[in-house]
């Protein structure tokens, strides 16, 4: 069940995105195939992004430096058991969707 609901919430926000133009769309069968748990590989970048808009959830995050450190990780784990997912303090493609940056959801770093 739980796997359906997050499907169905990963396509809406794929859908949305998609129609602004900010990327392109997914195939609901890829969208099926996603890990929610997978940990894309993110530049340094990418890291400041989402440090950024985890500040703008009031979570602390340190400075937006691009490097995933203690505060980062402390900010991550509050974010994510505030909104019910597992607080893993890792930053997975579900961590991604609820912060609104589909654009940066990958495949597992491997």
């Amino acid at each position: 069940m739980r796997n359906g609901v997050l499907a169905t919430v990963l396509a809406f926000g794929v859908t949305a995105l998609a129609s602004t133009g900010l990327i392109q769309p997914a195939s609901a069968q890829s969208l099926r195939d996603l890990d929610a748990n997978a940990t894309p590989a993110l530049s340094p970048d990418a890291i400041r992004v989402v440090q950024r808009a985890l500040r703008t959830r009031d979570t602390n995050p340190g400075s937006p430096d691009g490097i995933v450190g203690p505060k980062t990780v402390e900010a991550i784990r509050q974010f994510q058991e505030r909104y019910g997912m597992r607080p893993s303090g890792t930053i997975d493609n579900q961590l991604l969707f609820a912060l609104g940056h589909a654009d940066l959801v990958g495949g597992p770093n491997r």
